[in-house]
């Protein structure tokens, strides 16, 4: 499953269902289950009863469901059906629904107006609660019983896609429980596998973030270490650091396109290569990172007899244009920081320009797309189509934001590899 990580302004954008938001401070800890829940430290609390308070003690004797989620965050609108559909089933019962964000009031409140989202929805602009619950990836689903106790966490749309009905209506009775499956015994042993489960994060040019590899144990550093294995494995996964990168049972157009940084739809593979996988580990023990990548593009094309060029070609791409008057769904920013995340149906950014809603585009239908608008300046964005039917994001693109996709011919640089 291809994944979106949020990055800062002018670094690469990666995509996901489950959004990374910063590491964790070294030494801080992630309440889980059995853990007494922190505090909840909300600036506001929108869509709840004027004079309400959002701690513990008022919550006391409820249900609590807390989901930490960002206007930006695809994967959060995606799961927010979901939740919503929830938090209508209980809305009778002793269990509060609170979705929580760190974006300010002037932005959240146009989202609720366009978007459903039932519950509460509280205010976190300085991070208290997102710091207080560890909260490094969104969407993050905490759910505390009645006696402020965390009895469920879950990271990530499809894990927090998991909590039902019969979940919450067997902690509501209990009280107390470790449940969050089908069974007590068997949900305690999920939400431990779930807690022990390390996710692997790929980026949308088939990067993937993670931790610089370990130097060989020699008492001679290597000034240049790259090895080029076949590969039994049939998931892949790729590793790219300024000075170590590791793939393992990765296929030729993931490597060119995490080498090149280049989208896979304009990536050119001969038949007898696009099965091949490999094993690599390359490590660079100093500081020269330039060129590392290639470095090892040039191993890989030697060790594999294969030529790796770049070509223009005259191609059908989708063009984005403005027909007239822009829509009443373009919206300027009011972040200051920009996100781009994407799932299933949902496309979603802050402060982003539209070579960011190109990028997704060209994701979603699989052509290369291009921006002729010639709009300058950054946008918001949260677009809703239909995952089983890729061509109505262009429909979602006319309604939204005002702006036409159309196809045409456009000269677009390739990566054509060929065999020696």
């Amino acid at each position: 499953m291809t994944r979106r990580m949020v990055a800062p302004a002018g670094a690469a954008v990666l995509v996901c269902s489950l959004t990374l938001l910063t590491a964790k401070p070294s030494g801080q800890s992630t309440p889980g289950p059995g853990s007494t829940a922190p505090d909840l430290v909300l600036g506001r609390v929108l869509q709840a009863p004027a004079g309400t308070r959002a701690d513990w003690n008022a919550l006391r004797g409820k249900v609590v469901v807390i989901d930490f989620w960002a206007t930006w965050c695809a994967p959060c609108i995606a799961l927010q059906p979901h939740m919503n559909e929830l938090a209508e089933t209980f809305k009778d019962k002793p269990v509060q629904f609170i979705s929580i964000t760190d974006e300010p009031e002037e932005i959240v409140a146009p989202f609720l107006a366009r978007r459903t989202l039932k519950g509460w929805v509280g205010i976190d602009s300085n991070r208290a609660t997102f710091r207080a619950y560890g909260v490094s990836g969104i969407p993050r689903t905490v759910v505390v019983d009645q006696r402020g106790t965390i009895v469920a966490a879950m990271t990530g749309t499809e894990e927090g896609s998991r909590l039902n009905a019969e979940t919450i209506n067997r902690i509501v009775t209990a009280g107390l429980s470790n449940a969050a499956g089908p069974s007590p015994a068997g949900a305690k042993a999920e939400m431990a596998s779930q807690r022990g489960q390390s996710a692997v994060v790929t980026g949308r040019e088939g990067r993937t973030v993670g931790t610089d590899e370990a130097r060989p144990a020699t008492d001679v550093p290597s000034l240049l270490d790259i090895t080029i294995r076949p590969s039994a494995m049939t998931m892949s996964t790729i590793i790219a650091m300024p000075t170590s990168f590791r793939a393992t049972g990765a296929d030729v157009a993931s490597l060119v396109q995490s080498l090149l940084r280049i989208r896979s739809t304009r990536i050119s593979i001969p038949p007898e290569q696009q099965n091949r996988r490999f094993d690599i580990t390359a490590v660079l023990p100093n500081e020269k990172r330039e060129g590392f990548a290639a470095l090892i593009l040039t191993a890989l094309e030697n060790a594999l007899a294969i030529r790796v060029r770049r070509v223009t070609r005259e191609i059908d791409a989708l063009v984005l244009t403005v027909p007239g008057k822009l829509g009443d769904g373009l919206r300027p920013t009011a972040a200051k920081a920009f996100h781009a995340s994407s799932d299933k149906g949902v496309l979603a950014a802050s402060a982003a320009g539209f070579e960011n809603l190109c990028a997704d585009i060209e994701d979603v239908m699989r052509i290369p797309t291009v921006d002729e608008t010639g709009l300058q300046g950054k946008f918001d964005w949260d677009l809703l189509y239909d995952s089983g039917n890729p061509s109505s994001i262009l429909g979602a693109v006319r309604r939204d934001l005002g702006l036409e996709l159309t196809t045409r011919r456009r000269p677009i640089e390739m990566v054509v590899v060929d065999t020696k």
